[in-house]
């Protein structure tokens, strides 16, 4: 799918504030329109210095924020039949916005952006292995191992022992254990010392509190966070639209539960019918009721990285 970077950046604020889209969503591909202009000799001098830096002796270019402004076309890479899918989105808005036209195309192309990144990340079809390798690496960090890293840390300092005189290591429920540093505690060693630079707690009480305040189980289900994003920001997406915005704050209209049950229909995120525009109306107003932003609804927590990593995380 190909979105004129113009019109990307008209959407963009739609994007942000429903969905709590991130341009880094896109970052590979404002990549590919940087190199493939780069190839072609035709960047823009003007822009290209506007969005330059200079650190140190050398000077860098800030890439996602230079091929958003260029007057380019944006390919995000999706599924041969991804093109159907978009002409229903936008028929859905044809005929739900017959008197809102003057929003018509921003609501759809926003609707269709977020249609395309869905098909995109869910048949792994984003173009530079490399982009998403190391945004994988932030993810698994940030979720996975500094959670790991934190109780380690604990174990390792919390008591009067720091150091003992044998270290048993067993990986997975069926194989036996083995016995290291019989002499000397030189696991343990290299371990603290690990742990010191690229943890950065200074002691137990800090690494304590943030296990218990960034990696601390919720109470209550477990949203799918997918199908609530769509579902959250389609429905305030829909709140910028005078025809079909609700009389009263946080209430939730047949004609948008109806919307939004199609749309998501659409994208094959539900059984139309299985689940029914009364199950979305519910689902959206306990949605409502729990969350004030879409940044509650994502559950975007101050999750940290590694202090000393040199690929932490400067991609330009």
């Amino acid at each position: 799918m190909k979105i004129d970077t113009s019109l990307l950046r008209t959407i963009l604020p739609l994007l942000e504030s429903c969905y709590g889209f991130k341009i880094q969503e896109i970052q590979s591909e404002l990549l590919i329109v940087y190199d493939k202009q780069s190839q072609e000799r035709r960047l823009d001098k003007e822009l290209h210095e506007k969005h330059s830096y200079e650190e140190g002796e050398h000077k860098y270019i800030r890439v996602t924020d230079y091929a958003l402004a260029t007057e380019d076309k944006v390919t995000i890479t999706t599924t041969n039949n991804f093109k159907e899918k978009a002409e229903t989105i936008i028929a859905l808005c044809k005929n739900n916005l017959r008197q809102d036209e003057t929003y018509y195309k921003s609501i759809a192309s926003t609707l269709v952006v977020m249609a395309a990144i869905l098909n995109r990340n869910e048949n792994g079809l984003s173009p530079n292995e490399d982009i998403d390798k190391i945004n994988w690496n932030i993810d698994t960090y940030a979720l996975q191992v500094r959670p790991d890293l934190l109780r380690l840390y604990i174990a390792r300092h919390k008591g009067k022992n720091k150091y003992h005189k044998s270290c048993y290591i067993k990986f997975g429920y069926a194989t036996e254990s083995v016995e290291i540093q019989t002499m000397y505690p030189w696991f343990e060693k290299m371990l603290d010392r690990y742990l010191y630079k690229f943890l950065g707690v200074e002691n137990v009480e800090e690494a304590e509190r943030e296990l218990r305040q960034i990696y601390g189980q919720k109470v209550g289900a477990k949203l799918n966070e997918t199908a609530a994003r769509l579902i959250w920001g389609t429905y305030h997406l829909l709140q910028t639209v005078p025809g079909m915005k609700s009389p009263q704050k946080n209430s939730v209209t047949n004609a948008q539960s109806r919307f939004i049950h199609e749309y998501l229909s659409i994208l094959e995120l539900i059984d139309p019918i299985e689940v029914e525009p009364t199950s979305i109306r519910g689902r959206l107003n306990n949605l409502l009721k729990k969350y004030s932003t879409i940044k509650e609804v994502l559950d975007k927590r101050s999750y940290k990285s590694s202090p000393n990593n040199d690929n932490d995380w400067k991609l330009f």
